[in-house]
């Protein structure tokens, strides 16, 4: 992962945690109102049950008669059920609102919930008797109230329900008003949060923007001496003399101009000005030409160089063709130099589903699991005691770059028998 690309990393998390705390206070304060004004809600709605019923029962004890007419003005106008008894007979009332099968359902569940709540219709009270309860008819949840007084000679008693529907809605309305008061609040928080997150990282991407101009600027200038370099160091005579010092030109100067080119690379791809030149690519020519690059070299260090390809052709690659030979010459040369002497490097590929995976596997050492992610950052070399110079760390990020610009990805795994396996997979040429 590249510098700008851990600056947004970093970007994203800074962001998300200032997010989720502050989010978190966000969701606390939002809930605790709402429980708060549900409750409010719940007692205002008991408080007016509780005046509306001592309103009725007042009326009825001061009257000592029941007018039908108002009752159910009062029942309609109050969205309550009322229902009278006189010496423990009910009284003959239909109601202003509710229909006579559901009244007749309603009266037996209420009556029943009241009895348990030790309320009696059948025995005369020496005073006022007012049990609370609630109840549930046809599905629909009721608060009651059960009230019997002693009336004349006898007693006269009354059942008063009201439906919950009304304040249950109320509350759920309330619950859909706090949570789109807790997203809107959530969002813009997120957004705060972004932008501040953006700004704490904005001094980091422009010292990096800068670092990236600069190694641009001077792997670019680098080219030309290297170029002069290594032209004059064709041209020196081969003496004896002259040899080890002409050698050793002409090698640092391949050397420095390898880095050269990684690192204009990765600069070029860090600023997202790196541009391939794609194509339609032979994928099994690629792999011929690499075999037949490496062959030689692979003999000469008494390691075998194999090729496994399977029966069916390869589908064509979608890639530029220098870069993708460049890619799999890194995964090949590092088999190479990390394979011991009589060892194996294979080089496979197959193709489905729209994609062609290629792989370079050999009988090193392997990777551990624990470097299986940073063998490709840059600079970072998995094995600490190589001390030759040909290695600067940065071949594997190359590759990794390289195939990402390809829209392609690339991990290593342990191959059979021992080893590390580099697996490259792209999409292929669309036909």
């Amino acid at each position: 992962m590249n510098g700008f690309a851990l600056v947004r990393a970093l970007r994203r998390r800074w962001a998300l945690l200032c997010a989720a705390l502050t989010g978190f206070v966000v969701t606390a304060l939002c809930g605790s109102a709402f429980v708060l004004a549900a409750k409010q809600t719940e007692t205002a709605e008991e408080l007016l049950f509780q005046t509306r019923a001592a309103a009725l029962t007042d009326y009825l004890q001061g009257t000592g008669r029941a007018d039908n007419a108002w009752l159910a003005r009062y029942e309609a106008e109050n969205g309550l059920c009322v229902f009278l008894w006189d010496g423990g007979r009910p009284l003959r009332f239909s109601g202003g609102w509710m229909d006579a099968d559901t009244r007749a359902a309603l009266r037996r569940d209420a009556l029943l919930l009241a009895e348990r709540a030790g309320f009696s219709l059948t025995a005369k009270p020496d005073a006022i008797v007012r049990v609370e309860f609630t109840t549930q008819s046809g599905g629909v949840p009721y608060q009651g109230q059960a009230v019997s007084w002693p009336s004349g000679g006898g007693w006269a008693g009354c059942l008063i329900l009201r439906p919950l529907t009304a304040q249950y809605a109320a509350v759920r309305r309330l619950a859909l008003r706090y949570t789109a008061l807790g997203a809107a609040g959530l969002t813009a928080l997120g957004l705060i949060a972004w932008a501040l997150a953006g700004r704490a990282v904005r001094p980091i991407e422009q010292s990096l923007a800068r670092q990236t101009a600069f190694i641009a600027a001077a792997s670019h200038e680098l080219r030309s001496p290297l170029a002069v370099i290594s032209a004059n160091a064709q041209q020196l005579p081969d003496s004896p003399e002259n040899a080890p010092c002409a050698d050793a030109i002409r090698a640092e100067a391949g050397r420095m101009g390898r880095l050269v080119g990684d690192l204009l690379l990765l600069a070029g791809s860090d600023a997202h000005a790196y541009s391939l030149s794609p194509r339609s690519v032979d994928a099994e020519a690629l792999l011929s030409d690499l075999y037949a690059r490496y062959a030689p070299l692979a003999a000469q260090r008494g390691t075998r160089l194999l090729a496994e390809l399977p029966e069916a052709p390869l589908p064509p690659l979608h890639g530029d063709a220098e870069r993708l030979e460049q890619l799999l010459a890194i995964l090949v040369q590092n088999a190479l130099d990390y394979t011991p002497r009589d060892g194996s490097v294979t080089l496979g590929a197959d193709g489905a589903h729209g994609h062609v995976r290629l792989w370079v596997s050999d009988t090193g050492p392997g990777v551990p699991d624990a470097e299986k992610e940073r063998v490709f950052e840059r600079f970072y070399r998995a094995d600490h005691s190589r001390s030759d110079k040909l290695h600067f760390g940065l071949g594997l990020a190359v590759a990794r770059e390289l195939a990402a610009l390809h829209g392609g990805t690339l991990y290593v795994r342990d191959a059979p028998g021992g080893g590390a396996c580099f697996v490259l997979t792209l999409p292929a040429a669309r036909r």
